[in-house]
């Protein structure tokens, strides 16, 4: 069953229209886990947007209705843990945008949902940035449907214990995805090629390394989208048509630092980064000794087994040393 069905599902088994749960008098309804919050402080109030599923006093239709909500103790202190492994994993933050906070702390609210208060099932999925990106993109849809106003709350109600009104069906889809988490986490990483559906080169186009360490999940991420590179622009002698390549994160990033052109621009500045160089700023490259991309080289060439192993690198070297077009990268 789909996370949509699922959620769907969950949600036709819950009856919003309540007696029982009554907020008392000077409350109001933690939008994350329901329960009542007594005495609110004015800063921590909220106006939250809901849906209730039968008409409410006063109303004769499903309209949205308004009404004012807060966090409780414990789902604040929730979300300040998201706030700080955001913090302490800006690349994460960078990634989310201003909706990072939300995304992450409705992930660890999946977990809060079936007893893990202090987070101690999500701690061993946080340890890393591809850590916490895997855990929001599988978690914080769960996570967000959980929320008590995402699909459960009533105008002047809330919930006896938090989390009351999570039905089983959407607890369990949470611990199967917990589970799938955790195997995903666990699986071994293997050397891969560029995937050749295509028939693209198995090798890097750019700087020719033939394999990627991988979880065989994220293989095809590994290497990305797939390139039609003209060879005369890289160096070599042109082709009659375009070649199919890959091309690894490296010569990515180093292809992106110079428009999303592959050409010889997107070599040089893969190379020169390989060799721990930038290239200083108003400065153009025009040529470098011996540089040519590896899908350029002649056809039937074999990967290498260590990038840019086609380049003589120590000429390379010793050229870079001396150019005025770059600066050696500092150590971080």
């Amino acid at each position: 069953m789909t996370i949509a069905k699922t959620l769907n599902r969950a949600r036709s088994l819950v009856s919003t229209a309540d007696p029982e749960k009554a907020l008392p008098e000077g409350a109001l309804p933690c939008r994350s886990c329901g329960v009542a919050v007594h005495r609110p402080t004015a800063k921590d109030v909220e106006t939250v947007t809901i849906y209730p599923r039968v008409p409410y006093a006063g109303a004769a239709t499903f309209n949205p209705v308004e009404i004012k909500a807060t966090r409780c103790a414990a789902c604040a202190e929730r979300r300040d843990r998201a706030e700080a492994l955001l913090l302490a994993h800006p690349a994460v933050a960078r990634a989310n945008g201003n909706v990072g906070v939300d995304r992450l702390d409705a992930a660890l609210a999946a977990f809060d949902a079936i007893g893990d208060r202090r987070g101690r099932l999500a701690g061993s999925l946080t340890s890393t940035d591809e850590d916490i990106r895997e855990l929001i993109e599988v978690m914080a849809p769960l996570g967000g449907a959980v929320a008590w106003s995402a699909g459960y709350a009533y105008p002047n109600q809330c919930e006896a214990r938090r989390w009351a009104h999570v039905p089983d069906i959407l607890t369990g889809a949470i611990k199967d995805a917990h589970a799938a988490l955790i195997r995903r986490r666990n699986e071994p990483s293997w050397p891969f090629s560029p995937p050749s559906i295509n028939g693209a080169l198995q090798g890097c186009g750019l700087c020719g390394v033939g394999t990627l360490e991988a979880k065989e999940s994220k293989a095809l991420d590994a290497w990305g989208e797939e390139f039609e590179l003209h060879t005369g622009t890289l160096g070599g002698a042109t082709r009659p048509e375009p070649v199919k390549a890959h091309l690894c994160p490296a010569c990515r990033r180093a292809v992106a630092s110079v428009g999303f052109a592959v050409g010889m621009p997107a070599v040089w500045a893969a190379v020169i980064r390989f060799r721990g160089y930038d290239s200083r700023t108003g400065w153009t490259i025009d040529s470098m000794s011996g540089v040519v991309a590896w899908a350029a080289l002649r056809p039937g060439t074999k990967p290498n087994n260590t990038p840019w192993e086609h380049v003589n690198l120590t000429a390379l070297d010793a050229e870079l040393a001396v150019s005025p077009y770059v600066r050696k990268r500092e150590a971080r």
